[in-house]
């Protein structure tokens, strides 16, 4: 997810990404004032499918 975060940065998009809830969530938070803007479920999900989990439910924020 760092290095997601990175790639986003190159677009001026400056977001957190933070494992949670023993890796069942992702915290979705503003990289610039640290405030949480959502989560996502990713209970279950193998790396590719937690990556478009998030990409998918946090796309407002990211996109």
């Amino acid at each position: 997810m760092d290095d997601l975060s990175h790639a986003l940065a190159w677009g001026q998009k400056y977001v957190i990404f933070l494992l949670a809830d023993n890796g069942n969530t992702v915290i979705i938070s503003d990289g610039i004032d640290n405030s949480e803007l959502m989560r996502v479920n990713v209970t279950g999900d193998n790396v590719e499918a937690m990556i478009l989990d998030v990409m998918s439910q946090g796309r407002q924020y990211l996109l």
